[in-house]
């Protein structure tokens, strides 16, 4: 009986790790905020609960050839105008500024593609109903970064002035103006 019940519990611990439910969208887009060239990439709240103390790091992957010949693959910290949210209920867009320090400086799709550029966007946030912390990780290739284009708006109010999220806009992008 002993044998059994702790043979429950490992498994118990072992096949039900919280999920994150953090939904992605399809694609990153560059488009000018401000007059400056930006690369976004819209997250979601999949989950039922409100989630806190998100924090989000994205970084690129790229092929790079030094002076003497030698190429390898290079990761490089994309700095976030927002890396962290106190709650995490609805959306987040998250942006990095393309300016001159950047490593996306100066690049457009050809150079993305030529360097085999991707991106990486892990994200980690506290759920209260669990009371456990869950993290999740995207990836988007080279062409998964469109450029000259900006999200459609996902979050609008009811009748009755409540804010909804319309996760099914999440992806939604159209030509920036």
């Amino acid at each position: 009986m002993a044998f059994t019940a702790i043979l429950t519990g490992l498994l118990f611990v072992r096949f039900s790790r919280p999920q994150a439910k953090i939904l992605f969208a399809d694609n990153a887009v560059v488009s000018r905020v401000n007059g400056i060239e930006t690369l976004m990439v819209r997250i979601a709240n999949g989950r039922l609960t409100m989630l806190t103390h998100a924090q989000a790091r994205l970084a690129v992957l790229g092929r790079e050839t030094t002076a003497e010949g030698q190429v390898f693959r290079r990761v490089h910290d994309l700095v976030l105008v927002r890396d962290t949210l106190p709650i995490f209920p609805l959306t987040w867009t998250l942006m990095h500024v393309i300016d001159a320090a950047s490593p996306l400086a100066g690049l457009g799709p050809e150079a993305l593609a030529q360097a085999e550029v991707r991106l990486f966007l892990a994200v980690e946030a506290r759920d209260s109903g669990l009371g456990a912390v869950v993290q999740d990780l995207c990836a988007f290739e080279h062409h998964q970064v469109l450029f000259g284009k900006r999200y459609v708006d996902a979050v609008s109010a009811d009748a009755e002035g409540r804010i909804i999220a319309d996760i099914g806009r999440l992806s939604l992008v159209e030509d920036e103006a």
